[in-house]
């Protein structure tokens, strides 16, 4: 994610020394009365901001415009933004009134691109009232920080506040009733804010308010967490709200996401009502909950109306800044005064909830079947591997293996499952496939309890199994209920003695009566991704993350509560750091040039550029052989442990490769002499126009090992691709899934006579091998990644990046 610093904009006291010229009693007497106003713009804190223009005007009592003049930082301060001005006032017709407006902002080396006036939030005319003084500058103090569009965001737009990225929305839902009332129309305020890791953000948020003509309902999102009742962090008038819910806390993730989000059930019949509040963030906490009287702040304003004179919902989706029928969720500035917010959450790190004490067992799926919480490991077993997942890894079902959990998780009689899903975008094979649970047999159904997806008439829908003692067992499922494939859905359920309770997306789906103890035969082990029948396995096909059991059976709203906590992402794997032992870096943004090092690249033919989804890359045309050196390159003349990374776009073989020969991405390694190879992240022909990605690696005396996979590059398609040496084994891994190893200890050969190059190797005789396509965002390590690493080098670049 892109962190961006907003604009501020100080009018500072100075002292006349330092502005160089204060404006005294002898001012001529055609001139306003004695008297002036220092002013001081700091450097604007946008790296990307290199100009500001703003217009200042001051006004004495009488009306009077005493001056007025639009200020350019490139004329009365530097490059940055900032400025200083010395603006004489009206000592004789106090008070006078100072207003400043920011008119532009422009970017670029020379300040010459205009910064599109949809790209910011204007925060308009701002004034202070100031009493000139005939023997002195009186010093005016604006502190202005205004709002910007950012890139990317946690829902709809993200906007940049001091370098806190905040976003904000309102959603209706007349589809799902709120959980246990019969209502038509569900509300939900959500206010996320990030920092960056490691750095505390501050929430407010005043008192929602849902006001009905003249009838007003409160809910108080200080209250709970959980979900709340009329008297109970719900005041006002009755017939309005019958119900809402609070969750706040603080993501556990990189990027230290923190939340606040409310949901309101609305009463039947409610009529004509409007929901209005207003909140802020800040890096700091705000003493007494108010914005600084001479600052100017931004704040959002949520003012909805959710429902017409008829009680008929109005509402709907309402992302931060949404127009026409989307409008209602805005930015504000504090340019009236300062303003006191009724809560504040600090969010140092909230205690853990309440039912967390019931987490037994927790397999995340982080490139390691280990339970995080438990002593129930697991083993992959069959063809089960790991994936990059919602935020770092996740199980990899083909519909060949499972991870077997030796140790199940204690349990009593109670109990609740959880996990998200991602099924591949395949037919099914099975009627059923087998997300996690214990479970002896699918056909006789002997076992405890397990959560599945099922083929229904309509596709494919979750469903709970849940055996009691005595070999009594039920289905909670909702056929019409589909999860659509490649989708990351939240399946839960529970058991609590009385009934088997189903889940998606937080939201209860199914409810089948069932009184007893959970059984717990020894015949039915804990399984992530199939059962442990010996007739029919119901593999699972897709990824399964974050699976987590618990020993009591959750309510409906820590369910919920579990389902909101789980869905802002993490930017990476905890404590992954996907740039350590970075030593190349070519971004191929219209320049062969290293980011990081000295290693730059010398082009060969025509070696061209074309945009890509991080800005541009390098392009190798059909004719003629075109390709980059490194030359002798020591930072990339690696012996011990190595990686080198590449998202790559084939189009097919070079003009001079032979149909049986491999093409190099990148290469040091030696084909002509005996002494050794190198290392060499390869595409290796299957026949004339199809190649599959390899990895190898030698050690003096052409002892070579590789790693690879058969399945070909996609023709036109982005790829990444990525080798690993670290030591002991080399690893090929093709859009962050390991796809093939080969164990190896010895140290890599390192040519003495061969220049390194990317997009060829050269072979005897001269030829060189290319291929026609192209590569971008090539880096090499001088470590040997990890998968957790490698997958979080994937998804960190599977957005693309603007360009510089």
């Amino acid at each position: 994610m892109a962190r961006r610093h907003a604009p501020r904009l100080r009018l500072l006291a100075a002292a006349c020394a330092v502005l160089g010229g204060c404006v005294g009693p002898t001012r001529a007497p055609t001139s306003p009365p004695a008297g002036g106003v220092a002013i001081t713009i700091s450097p604007l804190a946008l790296p990307e901001i290199s100009r500001a223009v703003y217009t200042l005007t001051i006004v004495n009592a009488g009306g009077d415009t005493v001056v007025t003049r639009q200020l350019d930082s490139q004329v009365y301060g530097a490059p940055s933004g900032s400025l200083s001005y010395v603006a004489p006032c009206d000592a004789d017709r106090n008070d006078n009134v100072v207003t400043v407006t920011v008119d532009a902002l422009y970017s670029g080396p020379t300040g010459a691109t205009l910064v599109p006036a949809d790209a910011w939030v204007d925060p308009g005319s701002i004034t202070r009232t100031v009493t000139c003084r005939a023997d002195a500058d009186v010093a005016v103090t604006f502190d202005i920080t205004v709002m910007r569009a950012a890139q990317q965001g946690f829902f709809d737009i993200a906007v940049d506040l001091d370098d806190v990225f905040c976003s904000a929305k309102l959603d209706c839902d007349t589809a799902h009733a709120f959980p246990g009332f019969a209502t038509d129309t569900t509300v939900v305020l959500a206010l996320v804010c990030t920092a960056g890791p490691d750095t505390a953000t501050t929430l407010y948020l005043d008192d929602l308010d849902v006001t009905c003509g003249a009838a007003t309902a409160s809910v108080d999102p200080a209250a709970g967490p959980g979900q709340l009742a009329v008297g109970d962090g719900i005041s006002g008038a009755a017939d309005i709200i019958d119900a809402a819910a609070v969750y706040r806390g603080q993501e556990q993730l990189s990027g230290a996401a923190r939340y606040w989000n409310v949901a309101i059930a609305l009463a039947d019949g409610a009529a004509g009502c409007t929901l209005h509040t207003e909140g802020t963030v800040s890096p700091t906490p705000l003493a007494g909950y108010t914005t600084a009287a001479d600052a100017v702040y931004p704040y959002i304003d949520w003012t909805v109306p959710l429902t017409d004179a008829g009680g008929v919902a109005v509402c709907g989706s309402h992302p931060l800044g949404g127009t026409g029928a989307a409008a209602g969720v805005s930015i504000g500035y504090t340019t009236a005064g300062p303003l006191t917010f009724d809560h504040e959450h600090p969010l140092a790190g909230p205690p853990p909830p309440a039912f967390a004490a019931s987490l037994v067992a927790a397999w995340p799926g982080d490139f390691t079947p280990e339970d995080t919480v438990g002593a129930s490991d697991g083993a992959l077993q069959g063809t089960a591997t790991f994936a990059p997942g919602r935020a770092c890894g996740a199980f990899s079902f083909d519909g060949a293996g499972d991870v077997a959990i030796a140790t199940p998780p204690p349990l009593g009689g109670t109990v609740a499952i959880e996990a998200w899903v991602r099924r591949a975008d395949v037919a099914p094979t099975e009627t059923i496939e087998v997300i996690a649970g214990r479970w002896g047999s699918v056909s006789t159904g002997t076992g405890s309890y397990v959560i599945s997806l099922r083929q229904g008439p309509s596709g494919i829908y979750p469903e709970l199994e849940i055996s009691t003692t005595g070999s009594n067992y039920v289905i909670a499922a909702d056929t019409a209920h589909v999860i659509p494939n490649a989708t990351w859905a939240y399946v839960a359920g529970t058991f609590d003695g009385q009934a088997a309770r189903l889940y998606v997306d937080g939201a209860l789906v199914a409810t089948t009566p069932l009184v007893g103890a959970l059984a717990s035969p020894a015949s039915s082990p804990f399984t992530i991704g199939a059962v442990r029948d010996t007739t029919t396995r119901a593999w699972f096909r897709g990824l399964v993350s974050d699976v987590r059991v618990y020993s009591d059976a959750l309510t409906d709203a820590e369910i919920l509560a579990n389902y909101q906590a789980g869905l802002a992402l993490p930017a990476a794997c905890p404590g992954v750091d996907p740039s350590a032992g970075l030593v190349a870096y070519w971004p191929a943004d219209g320049d062969p040039l290293d980011a990081v090092g000295a290693t730059d690249a010398t082009p060969v033919g025509s070696v061209g550029y074309v945009s890509s989804p991080w800005c541009q890359a390098w392009d190798f045309p059909s004719s003629p052989v075109t390709y980059l050196t490194l030359g002798d390159a020591p930072a990339v003349s690696l012996t011990s442990e190595i990686t080198v990374s590449a998202w790559v776009r084939f189009l097919g073989p070079g003009p001079a490769t032979a149909s049986n020969l491999y093409i190099s991405l990148l290469s040091n390694w030696d084909e002509i002499n005996t002494g050794g190879a190198g290392y060499s992240l390869a595409l290796l022909p299957a026949d004339a126009t199809h190649y599959h990605p390899a990895f190898s690696v030698s050690s003096t005396g052409f002892d070579s090992h590789g790693a690879g996979t058969a399945t070909d590059l996609v023709n036109g398609v982005w790829t990444h691709v990525v080798g690993v040496y670290d030591g002991a084994e080399v690893v090929l891994y093709v859009d962050g899934v390991r796809v093939g190893s080969s164990p190896f200890v010895a140290s890599v050969y390192d040519p003495p006579s061969v220049t390194i190059e990317i997009n060829a190797i050269a072979r005897a005789g001269g030829t060189v091998h290319s291929m026609v396509g192209q590569i971008d965002e090539m880096r090499v390590f001088d470590l040997g990644l990890d998968a957790a690493t490698v997958a979080a080098l994937y998804t960190s670049e599977l957005a693309g990046r603007p360009c510089p």
